[in-house]
This record gives C-alpha cells, structure tokens and sequence, in this order.
C-alpha cells in the first residue's frame, strides 16, 4: 500500500529489506537520518525526520527557551546531504520524559497544553523562517492526555505547520476514533498517522491496513501512516516486547510486502455536522452590554450572528470572542450594528476619504469597517469560500452597500480575525490569546487610537487584569513605538538602551540621542559591532559589557546579574532601566512598576514568548535576569526666591511657632487659596532665612 510507512529502527539494520518495502514513506529519528537519510533518498524514498532532543537539552531543561531548542533539534542535520522534505521538531511533550521535568503528567493539563502551545508558536515561526522548503508536522500527543479537549490553546501553532500528526495503538477502533476526532478538530489540514500498531495482532493490522486503504483514498489530506516500529533497540520489557515489531515477524514483512486490497467503494469517513458555538457560552447579553457600554437589544440581535462567523473560521476560544465584542464597541460607536464610515458633523465626507483605493465610494462599511477598493474586490469571493457559495455570488465592487448586510457583515469581521496579519504567523487571535491588547488594536486600527477603551473592555470581560501603574515614577513615560520596535530580531538591546536614553531625555537628563532610518542612530553606532550585532545580539547576557560602555559615554551606569524581581521593582520608574532574561532570550525598558507586584515594559518585540508590556508571572521560568541602569545625577534644588518687602514685613510677626492672630484668621480661610498658598511659601522662607522675632 502507497502510505503504509515504516518507522526505521532506532539502531544497527540490513537497509535491503526496509528499502525494500513497496510503500516510499519512511519515518527516522534524527539520530539515525545522519546516517540513513541519504542512502533512503537515493533509493526513491520520501523520509519524514523526526528530531529526538537529547537529555540535559529538553525544552524544560533549556527553560523553555525557543532560541535554543532550535539550535538542538537543528544540531545534526548539517550532517545530512540530500534536502530534508519533512520535519517534526519534537514529540509527545505531554510526557515529563520527553519536555525534561519532573511534574506528573496528568497535573495541570490546561496549563501544560497553553504553555507548549505558545512555546511551540515561537519554535515553528522560526523553523519555517530559516527552512521554507520543508514541510513541518505538528508533533503527535499521547493518546491517553486527552490533548484535543485543549486544542484551542494550541490550535494556532498546529495550524501553522503543513501536517497534523497524531499517534494511535491497540485497535482499529482506537486508530479509527483517533482519525474521526483529528479530522474534525482540523477539517482542512493533511493529517499523518507517525506512529501505530496492534501489539502483535496480525489480524488486527490486517483490518488496520485494510480500513488505512480505504479512507486514504477517500480523503486526500490523510496523507501517510507510519507503523512503530521496524525493530526497537535496547527495549523496555514494561512497555514493548520483540513479537510487535517487523524485523521480529516475518510475517509481519509478509504484510506489508503484500498489503490488502484497495476496497472498489471507498468508504467516507462519518464527519458530524460542526455545531456552532453557543453564543452565551462566556456572558449573558446583559454583562456584554454592561461591560462594553452598548445596547442589549443589538447584542442579542447581532453577536449570535458574530459567534456564528466566527465558529465557520475556527474562532471559538473565549480571548478572541473577547476582542471582537470589544472592537465591534469601538468600532461602530458603540451602536453595535453594521454602520457606514463616520462623515464629519456636517455630514460632508472627509477629505481623506478621496485618497482611498477606489475614491469615498469604498469608505468603511460594516462591523468593523471594510475599507479600499481591493478589500471589497477580495471580500466576495472569501465570504463565498466560508460559505460554500459561488466564487461570483458577492460582488461588493458593485454594490458596496451589501456589507451593511449583518450576516455578510458578520463574515468580514470574522475572516478579517481570522487572516489579518498572519504573514508572521501572527495574528488577532494570538494577540488576543496572550493578552496583548495593543496589538489587537495595532491589527484592527493600524494604532494605539481607542486603546485604553479596548483595554477597559477587555478587564471588564474578565479577559485581563489591569496593571495600575505607580505613575509618580519619574521615567514612567511612554516610549514612541516608532523608535521603540525592533525592527529584526536581534536589536532588542540597541532599542531598550534608546527608549532608557529617550526617557533620560525628556525630564531634563542627558543629551538626546539621533534616530535615523535604521533606528536609533547614536546607540546603534555605540553598541554594534561592540558589545551587539546581527548573529547573537547582546554579546554579554549578564549586562556588565553595556553597563561598561554607558560609562565611556559619560553616564553612571550599573548592571546587576541573577537580579530577582524584588531588586528590578526597587528601582523601577526611579532610575532608567533596561532588564533582559536568559530564557526569554530578550531585553526590554522597565517603564515602571504595578501596584500587584508587576513591571510595566516598554517592550521592543510585544508579544515575544507571551509578554507585551507587563511582566510578573513569567518572571520565574523567563530568567536568569540582567539589570542594567543608569544613575542620573539629580538636579540642583531651586533657589529660594525671597519674597516682596512689604509681604515680609506683614508676615514678620513670628515667634515661637505661633503666628500673629490676623494672619491666623488669614490661613484659616479656607476659600482664600492664593492667600494660603503664599502665606505657607513665605513662612517657610521666614523659618530658613530670617531671624525670630
């Protein structure tokens, strides 16, 4: 059979007789693709490699750094001639065995899936960035973790990947449920069985490949099946015995070398109708109207529709429900309908709107506003493919108007969250999803416009804590994001050092620094190549190189390594600081501190491994954390002016603390401000500078 695959034996075998085999598809550990991969290549076999990292560089014991559990699983295909067409950069992190901790494996399950989920995001985007020509599997879970009843906390990254793998054993029940689930939770994704068998059940198998046949053919996108294992070397007698592999049976090979015949009626796998979310899963109509300052009669007219459009584009988690309830607020001032473009209180069309792609006929329309020409050309035939229509059944060139329809409204908005701005791999859902609310709206309005609305919402909805900032601190000033975000993925350094300088700046201390088309310009010529550049960053992870060359540009400067979060918030908003963390592989400007024991950032890259610009619980498994500050020198205190002669005489009548009756009368006015407030300058003069009388 064409996709009955073989897992390659994770040792010493004659090549003869896996070559052998009719299927072309072989699956090998990395361990054995160094070896092995070339050989099978040249012998016409298409062979999915499978990354095995070694004990001591588990993701848990690199600190759940993606950076470096990159350079691990990446270490040995230099050693591999012939491309690699396919890769799974990890498996089963559901077991402590594999991820390198020691927690229980069936503890904290939603946090397990959400962590490696967000983990796994970073590690993919980087795999696709440095490999575009190979396609990537999303690694298979156990089966018995239960991972598809959280699959929304790693949907995102699965769907990133070309393959969705998933592993099966025992029976042709279990196999067949375990395909029937995978297919539903991912309707559109190619599927790979990489790894099953029967625990020596010849029978079994038979059934097995037999029903593998079938459904293959059946649907295209269950593209291969990888029986486990051609020998296992160094076995385990608690959970694998010799008679389940192949090189153990004969006529096991027989099997495979003589598969089963292709039924003339394939049978279609039973797919459910999907069932739409429940509209009032996470709030009643009248939270929502409460939280979002909109009325209850359109939110329960129109957010059914919403979830509707939402749960065709595989947008069901609670974050992303969150961001379009708030956005459809802003976005239509709080009518919660679909509404045309605000005009100007003349009801006269802006001026701008004539710089649009098309002219003022394709202002916005809709929930959340479709703007431009192109948008309109595109929007038809994307709301035809979400609804299975004709790719000509919408044409909103012609009749812009029909957006102001709720329903096709509804599917903009939703395929709007569901495609916008995902060139990265990043989008609504995953700003949503970690909280980072800034980039919701940067997504949606191109800027920070309405943001504090936004946030407000989202805390209203329970879908964020907001952080009170300690705004008497004297470098709590927002960084521009213009000069702030890095623009590549190392200048994280060069970007906090500027936006510490920049907030130095504007109270009064230091020299302004230039900015340049490149970024900060004066920083950038200071620290690259010296202490930062393109391959690593900041050379010196501890921060003493940086603090050190602050001091040669005249500034007093310190670093503190192994710093606790404690020692960052003593000094947070008081002096400009700069914090970077070894397993966040980032650094950032501490703008100031939160009265629940958090930091507030001014963060290069919001949204690096799940930060945007406030850090408190991760502070544990983001570190070891370097501080580098500066110590600014104080301003000299005012002089004193003296005041006038004649007030001075009125006011001199003072001694022993007590002061004469009318001026007594005078400060106990408590309408007169102007007089208190020059009677209390004037004694205090008096007390420093003139004798009692």
């Amino acid at each position: 059979m064409q996709h009955a695959g073989m897992g390659y034996p994770n040792g010493p075998v004659d090549n003869h007789w896996i070559f052998s085999l009719p299927s072309p598809k072989l699956l090998m550990l990395i361990t054995e693709a160094r070896y092995h991969h070339d050989a099978a290549v040249d012998h016409g076999k298409e062979v999915l490699v499978r990354a095995i990292p070694r004990i001591g560089r588990r993701p848990a014991e690199l600190g759940w750094a993606p950076h470096r559990f990159v350079t691990e699983v990446l270490d040995k295909l230099d050693e591999i001639k012939q491309p690699i067409q396919e890769f799974i950069p990890w498996n089963e992190l559901d077991l402590q065995d594999e991820r390198g901790d020691h927690q229980n494996d069936w503890d904290h399950l939603h946090d397990r899936y959400s962590t490696i989920g967000m983990w796994g995001l970073s590690v993919l985007q980087a795999l696709q960035k440095d490999n575009p020509t190979v396609r990537l599997h999303y690694p298979a879970w156990t089966p018995d973790h239960y991972a598809l009843d959280h699959v929304d906390l790693w949907r995102v990254s699965a769907n990133l990947c070309d393959v969705v793998d998933f592993h099966a054993y025992d029976s042709l029940n279990n196999i067949q449920n375990a395909y029937y689930d995978y297919r539903i939770a991912f309707p559109d994704k190619p599927l790979a069985l990489t790894e099953w068998h029967c625990k020596g059940d010849l029978e079994e198998e038979r059934r097995v490949l037999e029903w593998l046949a079938e459904t293959m053919v059946a649907d295209p996108l269950f593209e291969a099946a990888y029986f486990f294992i051609w020998r296992w070397h160094d076995p385990h007698p608690d959970w694998w015995q010799d008679s389940w592999d192949v090189e153990h049976r004969p006529s096991r090979y027989d099997l495979f070398m003589d598969p089963p015949p292709l039924n003339v009626t394939p049978v279609t796998p039973p797919v459910p109708e999907p069932t739409m979310p429940d509209p009032w899963q996470f709030w009643t109509s009248s939270e929502i109207a409460a939280a979002i300052k909109c009325p209850q009669d359109k939110i329960e007219e129109h957010w059914p529709r919403l979830v509707e459009q939402l749960g065709h584009c595989g947008l069901t988690d609670k974050s992303t429900h969150l961001a379009m309830l708030a956005t459809v607020a802003i976005e239509t001032a709080h009518r919660f309908e679909p509404i045309h473009e605000f005009r100007m209180a003349d009801g006269s069309i802006p001026a701008y709107w004539y710089t649009y792609d098309g002219g003022p006929m394709y202002h916005g329309r809709g929930f959340i506003q479709n703007t431009h020409r192109y948008n309109y050309e595109t929007l038809g035939p994307k709301i035809a493919s979400l609804w299975g229509a004709g790719p000509n059944d919408f044409d909103f060139v012609t009749r812009p108007d029909d957006l102001l329809d709720p329903d096709l409204s509804a599917a903009a908005a939703a395929l709007y969250f569901r495609d916008h701005g995902r060139g990265d791999g990043d989008g609504i859902p995953e700003a949503a999803g970690r909280g980072d609310w800034r980039e919701v709206r940067r997504l949606v309005q191109g800027g920070d416009a309405s943001l504090p609305l936004l946030v407000q919402y989202a805390v209203a909805l329970g879908g964020a804590t907001e952080p009170v900032v300690d705004d008497t601190m004297v470098y709590s000033i927002n960084v521009p994001d213009s000069v702030i975000l890095q623009q590549n993925n190392w200048s994280c350094s060069v970007r906090s050092t500027y936006a510490a300088l920049w907030a130095m700046a504007q109270v009064g201390q230091g020299e302004p620094v230039t900015y340049g088309d490149e970024g900060p310009r004066d920083v950038y010529e200071w620290m690259v190549p010296g202490v930062a550049d393109s391959s690593v960053g900041l050379h010196d992870g501890t921060g003493a190189e940086l603090a050190t060359l602050l001091e040669s540009k005249g500034y007093t400067a310190s670093h503190l390594y192994n710093c606790t979060l404690e020692e960052v918030r003593y000094r947070a908003g008081k002096y400009p600081i700069l914090i970077g963390g070894g397993a966040w592989n980032h650094w950032a400007y501490v703008r100031g501190k939160t009265q629940d024991g958090g930091l507030i950032l001014e963060n290069p890259s919001p949204g690096h491994m799940g930060i945007a610009d406030y850090l408190r619980d991760s502070w544990g498994k983001l570190g070891p954390w370097a501080m580098v500050w500066i110590d600014p020198t104080p301003p000299a205190p005012p002089t004193p002016t003296p005041p006038d002669y004649a007030t001075l005489t009125a006011l001199a009548y003072y001694e022993d603390g007590v002061v004469v009756p009318a001026l007594a009368n005078a400060l106990a006015n408590p309408d007169d401000v102007n007089l208190r407030t020059q009677v209390d300058s004037v004694l205090r003069w008096l007390r420093e500078n003139a004798p009692v009388r």
